[in-house]
């Protein structure tokens, strides 16, 4: 009976609640022309000599470089790998080989 009632008009004004708060400030949290980490890698990537090896450490970093190096295909000679993936063995038996075929390590990375 009334117990229902109430369940769904809360739920409904919880529901309008969110939605309002939402559209209301949709303008001041829009991020979707926010492209600093594209700029500011592709930045980095430019002034690196031919050739280079970049090591990277995170999500942010390997993926915008490795997104402009392989994706856009700027600076193809630029090569990003991540220091985390470096900790695995997989790395060095698995990547490295289809990857960077002519690049070879000493040891392998263990912070």
């Amino acid at each position: 009976g009334d117990s229902k009632i109430v369940k769904y008009t809360l739920l409904t004004v919880a529901v309008l609640t969110a939605s309002y708060q939402a559209q209301r400030n949709y303008t001041v949290c829009d991020e979707s022309d926010n492209d600093y980490f594209s700029q500011f890698s592709k930045h980095i990537i430019s002034s690196l000599p031919g050739h280079s090896i970049v090591l990277t450490a995170g999500d942010i970093n390997t993926t915008t470089f490795r997104y402009h190096t392989i994706g856009e295909e700027y600076r193809t000679d630029v090569m990003v790998m991540d220091m985390n993936f470096m900790m695995g063995h997989w790395f060095y038996t698995k990547l490295m080989p289809v990857n960077w075929p002519d690049v070879s390590f000493p040891g392998y990375y263990k912070p």
